[in-house]
C-alpha cells in the first residue's frame, strides 16, 4: 500500500489590507470638498478579481452627489496589470499624470467618472457621481494628488 500524498502547500498570500487601508482617502485627505462620511450603491468598474484586500470608504456632498474611494490590493505587484485589463462603460477622459504612479486611467459615463491609479500591489480608485459630468470629472481632478499621496507613500 503506498502512503496517501499530501496536497502540494500552497504559497501563503499576505494580508495586504492593512496596506490597502494606509492607501485609503480619510475624511481629513477629503474635507475640503465639504463632504460627509456616506454609504452608496455606486461601484467601480474594476472587478474585484484576484484582490486579496480592499479597502471603501464614501461620503456625499450636500448635493446628494457621492464620493466612493476603494484601494484594492493584488498579489505579486499585479496591480499595473488589473488596471490595464479594466473595463469601464463610458468614454476616456483627461486628468493630469500623476507622478509616481505606474498606471492611471480615467473614464466617464454620463455623470458618473473613475480614475484609477496603480502602483505595484495597490489600484487607489475614485468614482465619482455628480449631476454632470464636468463636476464628476473636476472633484476627481481635485481628489488626484491626495489619492496619488497616499498611494505613492505605500512600499
Amino acid at each position: 500500500m503506498s502512503q496517501p500524498q499530501a496536497a502540494p502547500e500552497r504559497p501563503a498570500v499576505p494580508d495586504l489590507g492593512p496596506l490597502a487601508e494606509r492607501a485609503l482617502l480619510t475624511d481629513a485627505d477629503v474635507a475640503a470638498e465639504d463632504v460627509q462620511p456616506g454609504s452608496s450603491e455606486v461601484s467601480g468598474c474594476l472587478a474585484d478579481g484576484p484582490s486579496v484586500g480592499n479597502r471603501t470608504a464614501t461620503w456625499r456632498y450636500p448635493s446628494g452627489s457621492v464620493l466612493i474611494h476603494r484601494v484594492l490590493a493584488f498579489p505579486d505587484s499585479s496591480a499595473a496589470q488589473a488596471v490595464e485589463e479594466s473595463v469601464c462603460a463610458g468614454k476616456t477622459v483627461s486628468v493630469p499624470v500623476q507622478p509616481g504612479v505606474e498606471l492611471q486611467r480615467a473614464w466617464c459615463d454620463g455623470k458618473i467618472c473613475t480614475v484609477m491609479l496603480a502602483k505595484g500591489s495597490l489600484v487607489s480608485e475614485l468614482t465619482v457621481s455628480a449631476s454632470t459630468e464636468t463636476r464628476a470629472v473636476d472633484a476627481a481632478k481635485r481628489l488626484l494628488p491626495a489619492m496619488t499621496a497616499k498611494l505613492t507613500a505605500q512600499p
